[in-house]
């Protein structure tokens, strides 16, 4: 009998595709369960500018600008992840209001304290898609799963001009 018809030989080689084939399965199978698992994490569900401009709605040099955005579940955050706003006129241009507070739940602070020459005629306004990690984390406060930081934009407010 040669070795190509000997039956140990031609059992082992069914054997070593089998595993090989299951194996692939395997990757195949685990690797968009991953994927799902991923896109399951929190998403942002609010912007919103939580502080308050006073009665003349204007922001003076000292106060501080409170943004709040809201997520889909409770989440726990690192670092100090910083989330653009938009001053009007355009020369004074974008701002950064830093994470100030929020960890382990659904609701995280950002605030940005007003400085010379800030200054926003038509109020600010929060750039979409603007929230960024900045070396930091933000996760499921549950299953550590990185949240979606895509995000609506608020227009420019009158209610919350800088002067």
């Amino acid at each position: 009998m040669s070795r190509a018809h000997h039956p140990r030989l031609f059992v082992r080689s069914w054997l070593l595709l089998a595993a090989a084939a299951l194996l692939v399965l395997s990757v195949l199978l685990t690797g968009p369960g991953v994927i799902r698992a991923q896109e399951g994490g929190p998403t942002v569900t609010a912007v919103a500018v939580s502080s308050n401009a006073g009665d003349d709605d204007t922001y003076a040099k000292g106060d501080v600008i409170r943004i709040t955005v809201t997520f889909s579940e409770a989440v726990d955050v690192t670092g100090t992840p910083l989330l653009k706003i938009d001053m009007d006129p355009a020369d004074w241009g974008e701002k950064k209001a830093a994470y100030d507070g929020g960890t382990g739940s659904t609701a995280l602070a950002f605030a940005h304290t007003v400085v010379e020459p800030n200054l926003s005629t038509k109020g600010i306004a929060v750039l979409a898609n603007s929230l960024a990690l900045n070396g930091g984390t933000i996760t499921s406060a549950s299953s550590q799963i990185p949240a979606n930081l895509a995000h609506s934009g608020l227009a420019h407010d009158a209610d919350h001009k800088v002067n």
